[in-house]
């Protein structure tokens, strides 16, 4: 099974490569990211995401609009792995 990945498409890219999410940059600085962990049971997003795990790290651009997912995590620890792989400098808030 194939995640619905409208929201991915950054995944495996970093910041520089990707189009910035910001609507006003400040130049020079990166726009603000923060990277949660979540349970995928009871996730209420809007529009739904389709997430096969159980754990899932989502990354989020300051102003909330959700910028890239990831999901099929059996446990949370190794999902927290993952999410540490991430190529962006962000802090995992849990």
């Amino acid at each position: 099974m194939v995640p619905d990945n409208r929201f991915g498409r950054f995944i495996g890219r970093t910041l520089d490569e990707a189009e910035p999410v910001a609507a006003n940059p400040v130049e020079g600085e990166r726009p603000s990211m923060r990277l949660e962990l979540r349970e995928v049971e009871g996730l209420d997003l809007s529009p739904p995401l389709v997430l096969a795990g159980s754990w899932a790290w989502l990354l989020f651009h300051e102003a909330g609009g959700l910028i890239s997912y990831s999901d099929g995590y059996a446990t949370r620890s190794a999902c927290h792995a993952a999410a540490k792989q991430i190529a962006w400098p962000v802090d995992v808030f849990e």
